[in-house]
């Protein structure tokens, strides 16, 4: 989650990052930070899956103009052919790791190294 600044001042600063993994049933729920002023990065990952997030698709890769995660999230099996490297930067992207690193969500980290060796 990342909050900005007052208008005309905007910055984004790491407030949070929550984790959460599924029930048996594919149910989660994650904490939120209410009274900040946040934009939410949502990803959902599942091995043998494409990663879904609130702000960007794949493939191919484009922002999503509505960034409000839906009350399902149904992942779509990986396509055979599809590039492991680009889906790795996909989700590097939707989770800002570029700028606060992998150890920001170690329980992502972990699920996604398989692949990330594939790469």
């Amino acid at each position: 989650m990342y909050a900005g600044g007052a208008p005309g001042l905007a910055h984004s600063e790491l407030v949070g990052v929550p984790e959460a993994e599924t029930d048996a049933e594919g149910r989660f729920a994650l904490e939120s930070l209410a009274g900040l002023p946040v934009e939410e990065r949502i990803t959902v990952y599942k091995s043998g899956y494409v990663a879904w997030s609130n702000l960007f698709s794949f493939p191919p890769l484009r922002r999503r103009e509505k960034t409000a995660a839906p009350a399902q999230i149904r992942l779509e099996p990986f396509p055979p052919g599809e590039s492991h490297w680009e889906h790795m930067l996909f989700i590097d992207l939707a989770r800002s790791s570029g700028l606060y690193g992998n150890e920001s969500n170690p329980k992502l980290q972990t699920a996604i190294d398989r692949e990330r060796r594939m790469r």
